[in-house]
């Protein structure tokens, strides 16, 4: 696992959560990664109106929908509006 940053960045969020949906989210892309694969991790803030700090993690792997042959999206329409995520799966044959 190689871990890098741009610069630090201080975010206004319940710790234990952040940290929480952090380690959720390494196991999962872990998962889905062969042994000697690489799950790069960074962190930058961005600017704008309400500026975030983004933790993109990737994997090299299959990807864990993808390996049962389906995908996962995500999407939301703005600032509270919700979000949407999408899981895709291959429908089981009909007999």
């Amino acid at each position: 696992m190689r871990v890098g940053h741009r610069h630090a960045v201080s975010t206004r969020t319940w710790s234990d959560r952040v940290a929480h949906s952090l380690v959720t989210l390494l196991h999962h892309t872990l998962t889905a990664c062969d042994p000697d694969g690489q799950v790069p991790i960074s962190t930058y803030g961005d600017t704008g109106p309400w500026p975030h700090a983004i933790v993109p993690v990737t994997d090299d792997g299959i990807g864990i929908a993808r390996a049962h042959g389906g995908d996962v999206s995500a999407s939301s329409p703005g600032l509270s509006k919700g979000a949407r995520f999408t899981q895709r799966m291959p429908k089981a044959s009909v007999a």
